[in-house]
């Protein structure tokens, strides 16, 4: 393919390391020149890394190298949320987590803690008490590591675990929904020490009120 369009030309220390060019398109096409570097003493850096894709049909989508599904949930958490939002999704999800050989779990955790406060929960249709099922694993582990005399350091999806309850549950109180039954003795007292938390780290003047 022929170069054809021009996108930036740097001479000398015009282009800082901390700059950064978003490209549209799919190929790009790097040429550089050093005319008084024969004995290699200096040389380039590049750092490229995928803004997103847009796939022209289904079949091409499912043709896309994706290195991991959950790469796909990174997308849809940035551009359509509320497809994360759907029982059925959230519904396999859950299971996911739920799941002992399933990899990865922390990243399913923290898709959700990024679509959550974006959602008014009342208007999923979905029993979000059914989450609480995820804190089983969590006391598992903490029994395990209190067994072994270990340092009470979680792995690391069971911390995104209890991360996704604790936000969870603050959601729920902050919309006045019912919650369900903790198992973890902590939990509530976390869900408010993070309330308590968030609110202290508002602006001056935000106008919100304080945590009930």
């Amino acid at each position: 393919a022929a170069c054809t369009q021009q996108l930036l030309c740097c001479e000398g220390d015009g282009l800082l390391c901390s700059e950064g060019l978003w490209v549209r398109a799919d190929r790009v096409w790097l040429h550089y020149t050093a005319p008084h570097n024969s004995e290699r003493a200096w040389g380039f850096k590049l750092r490229a890394t995928p803004v997103g894709w847009r796939a022209r049909s289904q079949a091409a989508a499912l043709a896309l190298p994706h290195a991991s599904p959950l790469d796909l949930l990174s997308l849809l958490a940035e551009r359509r949320p509320a497809e994360l939002l759907r029982p059925s999704v959230l519904a396999n999800l859950l299971r996911y987590l739920r799941s002992g050989g399933a990899p990865c779990k922390e990243r399913v955790c923290h898709v959700l803690l990024r679509v959550l406060p974006h959602a008014t929960l009342r208007d999923v249709d979905f029993d979000w008490a059914r989450f609480g099922s995820l804190e089983a694993i969590v006391e598992w582990h903490e029994e395990l590591y209190e067994r072994q005399r270990v340092p009470p350091l979680l792995p690391a999806g069971s911390q995104a675990m209890l991360d996704l309850l604790v936000d969870l549950r603050e959601r729920l109180r902050a919309e006045g929904l019912p919650l369900w039954e903790a198992a973890l003795p902590y939990l509530d007292e976390i869900a408010e020490l993070s309330s308590l938390s968030k609110w202290l780290l508002l602006p001056p003047g935000s106008g919100a009120e304080p945590p009930p």
